[in-house]
């Protein structure tokens, strides 16, 4: 779980209780990534030289993500491919159960829809975050 604490008398950070949807929690951390893409807030040369602090927030934002099991929210989708053009390593131990959660999300929307939409789940692999 994504935590971080700086006193005793803050409030409670409502992406971390139970007072959102995952879907909503999901759409905020979704719209958090795409401004630091957009805006060239996270550098990965800088990072580096730094020691790779943010990218490990990144891989632990990408963890919470896939955790969170939203798979059938449009920003899931977009979580992973912002990851993906902010830091490819990001995702690198987690590729195999992003692919799998994704395909598998499409497959049951198939089964109850009669239709699916792939190109989700191509953009995540095709780097074509809808912005």
């Amino acid at each position: 779980m994504l935590s971080v604490s700086s006193g005793h008398n803050q409030r409670p950070n409502p992406l971390m209780t139970d007072s959102l949807p995952v879907s909503q929690k999901v759409s905020i951390i979704c719209g958090l990534l795409q401004n630091i893409l957009s805006f060239g807030v996270y550098n990965i040369g800088s990072d580096h030289v730094e020691g790779g602090g943010k990218l490990q927030v990144l891989q632990k934002v990408a963890e919470w993500i896939l955790e969170a099991g939203d798979g059938g929210v449009k920003e899931w989708y977009d979580c992973f491919t912002v990851l993906l053009e902010l830091h490819p390593t990001c995702l690198e131990k987690l590729m195999v159960s992003v692919l799998s959660k994704a395909w598998l999300r499409q497959t049951q929307v198939r089964a109850f829809t009669g239709t699916t939409n792939v190109a989700l789940t191509s953009g995540i692999l095709c780097g074509e975050a809808s912005r």
